[in-house]
């Protein structure tokens, strides 16, 4: 009768420890579960910092591109006015002193080749100006797009018209043969922009008594395409690649008879079209002309 005493008594003893066992190992199991929790949410938390900081990085790298660009931009604006408007400015200084020091000794002849040089150094001082000015517009998204409805003959008459006098001088005839009128539905003023350039461009690289072909057609029910074709200089492969890039170094062409060309235009003929929804392309090659093709929207 003792022993089994003894014998409860020691089960008593061991179901106790075991109980404790248990309950240590319960409560031991559920703080895992606990601390598992809390390493998991640092884990996502840590996860979450991380994309944070990723998106942070990404839009820094974003920001230093677009300040680099900028510093890029900057750098061409100055390397234009340094070299295409001292130029004109020495130019037109040069011919008025002539004018002002020697006029009654000038043969009349001569006077109306100095009149005729400063209004061609004049226009082409404002044409340059004009385009820096848009350009800057364009840099700053101030530029404002005002599409309506209108014929491109009219557009291309108006430009045609200005240029006059340079066709004349360098005997360069327009053939429209390929052109069709269409109604486009466009900012007037930006297509204008963009004949005056690419005209001004194409008149500039033609060689005396050339052409300069026009034409144009529908290439879907959304697009008119535009070309302005040349018999001129032509332009490298290799210059083609840099023509739009902003980052490369400004260089002043000169054309068949010495008319300065910055580049400034077709940059901003290219702005100006894609801010239509349409695309500017070239196809040329050295000494055998160039093309510009372009679309824009049509009407209907």
């Amino acid at each position: 009768m003792e022993l089994n005493k003894k014998e409860l008594e020691a089960l008593t003893i061991i179901g106790i420890l075991i109980s404790i066992l248990l309950l240590i190992l319960t409560i031991f199991y559920f703080y895992k579960i606990k601390q598992n929790k809390k390493l998991t949410k640092k884990n996502i938390e840590i996860e979450r910092q991380k994309d944070l900081l990723e998106v942070q990085k990404n839009e820094l790298d974003k920001i230093n591109n677009e300040l680099k660009q900028l510093y890029d931009e900057r750098n061409k604006f100055f390397s234009i006015i340094a070299h295409d408007l001292r130029s004109p400015f020495t130019g037109i200084l040069g011919y008025l002193d002539i004018l002002v020091k020697e006029y009654d000794s000038i043969e009349e002849n001569e006077k109306k080749e100095f009149i005729d040089q400063l209004h061609s150094t004049t226009y082409s001082l404002h044409h340059l100006l004009e385009n820096l000015l848009n350009w800057a517009s364009i840099q700053r998204k101030t530029i404002r797009n005002n599409p309506q409805k209108i014929k491109i003959i009219n557009s291309l008459n108006r430009t045609i018209l200005i240029f006059t006098e340079n066709l004349r001088r360098k005997e360069i005839e327009i053939v429209a043969t390929d052109f069709n009128d269409y109604e486009v539905l466009v900012d007037e003023n930006h297509l204008d922009l963009i004949f005056r350039n690419l005209l001004s461009n194409a008149i500039k690289f033609s060689y005396r008594k050339s052409k300069i072909e026009i034409g144009s057609c529908r290439i879907d029910n959304s697009f008119v395409m535009i070309y302005i074709k040349d018999y001129g200089t032509g332009i490298s492969q290799e210059n083609i690649e840099r023509l739009f890039k902003t980052n490369q170094q400004i260089e002043s062409n000169k054309g068949t008879e010495n008319e300065r060309s910055s580049g400034l235009g077709l940059t901003l003929c290219r702005d100006f079209i894609e801010t239509m929804g349409g695309t500017l392309s070239i196809e040329s090659e050295l000494n055998n002309g160039s093309k510009f093709i372009f679309t824009i929207p049509a009407a209907d």
